[in-house]
């Protein structure tokens, strides 16, 4: 079951830079709205980041939540922080992240 999820993120996958190590994780991305339960005429938005990984990249490196990790594009590098884990039985591990930061190249 691991050379599938292997070969899958070698070949879609962003690099995930940690301290010591790198992983691949597959980008996932969308918005919610906040309103803070209160009335108003604004709406307020989240993004919110999460990575498909490995589970037996998780497990091996200790990936836990407050880890800070950076990522690139063509034009700039993303640090962002873990803020959850969610392991599943077919062994890939949905990281969600906060994002901290970007600069440009």
């Amino acid at each position: 079951m691991i050379e599938p999820i292997t070969k899958a993120l070698t070949v879609a996958g962003t690099t995930l830079t940690f301290g010591s190590f790198s992983i691949k994780g597959v980008l996932g991305f969308n918005i919610s709205i906040l309103y803070k339960g209160e009335q108003t005429l604004y709406e307020t938005e989240r993004q919110n980041f999460s990575f498909q990984t490995a589970t037996t990249d998780v497990v091996e490196y200790q990936i836990s939540s407050g880890d800070r990790f950076s990522m690139k594009d063509t034009a700039k590098e993303y640090t962002l922080e873990v803020s959850r884990t969610i392991d599943d039985l077919s062994g890939w591990t949905e990281l969600h992240c906060d994002y901290i930061s970007g600069k440009e190249f």
